[in-house]
């Protein structure tokens, strides 16, 4: 008789109560999102018109650009997920190809009309998006201690634009009416604290 061969255990993530973290942070953010200044209706109609254009931009760009990404970032730190750090490293491929396309097109219009492009700004473009590539594709190989830790320290950026940027944008607007931008912020927060906290980790096959 032979004996069974030994069963390797690897240490896995499993998911526990700090995954309720970035689920609320995320409901936050859009409910601040739905609370921020735009459509110039209500007390805002009272504003300047650059303070309800900014209103406009910034829930678009925060519901749109920003909101998918740390939603990615948050459930792959928190979790320690593969299948969230693969998504967003697609995210960010076909966002820096998709933006490599729209300027490659622009460059064309702009030398079709008679306009040179300077060759160094092409440098710096090419560069970037190389730059871009390399990081998100790195981003799909990170696991463990340090996806969390870039998840979490990337989750605080949003954060401090928050906190710091909008507030300066709008520092003659009353707090009471620019509450939608402390309460995303705070969802931003608690995202990154969930990545910081992480899952628990079992041993299993």
């Amino acid at each position: 008789m032979y004996a069974a061969p030994p069963v390797l255990l690897r240490r896995r993530p499993e998911a526990r109560g700090s995954v309720a973290l970035p689920i609320v942070g995320l409901l936050l953010v859009v409910v601040g999102g739905l609370a921020m200044p735009f459509f110039g209706t209500g007390k805002f109609a009272e504003s300047s018109a650059a303070v309800r254009d900014l209103g406009v931009w910034v829930v678009v760009l925060n519901e749109l650009v920003v909101l998918v990404p740390s939603a990615l970032l948050a459930f792959a730190g928190t979790l320690d997920s593969v299948v969230f750090r693969i998504f967003y490293t697609i995210l960010g491929v076909l966002g820096v190809l998709v933006g490599a396309v729209v300027e490659l097109a622009a460059g064309g219009l702009a030398s079709y009309q008679g306009y040179g492009l300077p060759k160094a700004s092409i440098g710096v473009s090419i560069i970037v998006g190389v730059v871009l590539l390399g990081w998100f594709v790195g981003f799909a190989f990170l696991r463990g201690l340090a996806l969390r830790l870039v998840s979490g320290l990337l989750l605080l950026v949003p954060v401090a634009a928050h906190v710091v940027v909008v507030r300066l944008a709008l520092s003659s607007v009353p707090d009471t009416m620019i509450a939608g931008f402390d309460l995303a912020a705070l969802g931003y927060l608690l995202c990154a604290i969930g990545c910081f906290v992480g899952p628990r980790y079992v041993m299993r096959p």
